[in-house]
């Protein structure tokens, strides 16, 4: 009986240190994510600088 409760440890060891490999890399994967999220709002800003600027040109050039 022992044998197989030290089986079942082992198992459960096992599944906890896989659990907490994906865990890392879920996290990673979730870092990268918010990294090119955050890049992406940057250029969305910068575009829509560029679109006001144009439209104040054109204003600018109409008078």
């Amino acid at each position: 009986m022992s044998d197989y409760l030290l089986q079942m440890i082992e198992v459960q060891a096992g599944v906890i240190t896989d659990l907490t490999e994906v865990n890392k890399r879920l996290l990673l994967e979730l870092e990268q994510y918010r990294a090119i999220e955050e890049e992406d709002n940057i250029i969305l800003t910068m575009m829509q600088d560029i679109e006001e600027g144009k439209e104040d040109l054109i204003k600018m050039s109409s008078v």
